[in-house]
């Protein structure tokens, strides 16, 4: 098994990142939905400190899907497939990154930041702010619905790829 991607598949590290990754946002949007009902504080602050977790995934798979090849489409995929699955996985990506400092913004700004024990992580450069407390808790809830409308894009192509169309599109993101 192959660390690096090739032009067929990808590689164990990015295999290995986009499962994290996608087990992670599914359960924090899973959990974020439940929050209210919940309404524990350790399960606030598991929510938090998850966050950070896919703040730092999504960063570290940015990186290394930009120092990396990508495998190419078959040519049985039509280039306006290939535009809106790159787009659909971009944004899905940068909603990685908006969910977590849009939350990490907006509990910092409400003096509720990310702890663990009496370590506090609060968003730098953020202090009380209103503000900030009303845009990020709108961008949050915003971006998590577009979320979940990308990921279901995601899940039904690939899926569609695999019993449908038979080709190697799934397969590739599940071994080598």
């Amino acid at each position: 098994m192959s660390l690096m991607n090739t032009q067929d598949s990808f590689g164990s590290v990015t295999r290995t990142l986009h499962w994290l990754l996608a087990v992670l946002v599914i359960g924090m949007l899973t959990i974020g939905l439940l929050l209210d009902d919940i309404g524990s504080p350790l399960v606030y602050q598991l929510h938090k400190l998850t966050g950070l977790v896919v703040l730092t995934v999504a960063i570290i798979s940015i990186i290394w899907n930009m120092c990396n090849i990508r495998p190419g489409y078959p040519a049985s995929v039509p280039r306006w497939q290939q535009i809106i699955a790159k787009s659909v996985q971009h944004l899905m990506l940068l909603g990685a990154l908006i969910m977590p400092l849009s939350g990490w913004a907006f509990a910092t700004a409400a003096g509720k930041p990310p702890a663990i024990g009496s370590l506090t992580l609060a968003m730098p450069f953020i202090g009380p702010n209103p503000t900030i407390i009303h845009w990020g808790v709108t961008i949050h809830g915003f971006v998590a619905n577009i979320l979940i409308g990308l990921i279901a894009i995601h899940t039904l192509a690939a899926l569609t790829h695999h019993f449908v169309l038979k080709d190697n599109i799934f397969k590739r993101m599940v071994k080598n």
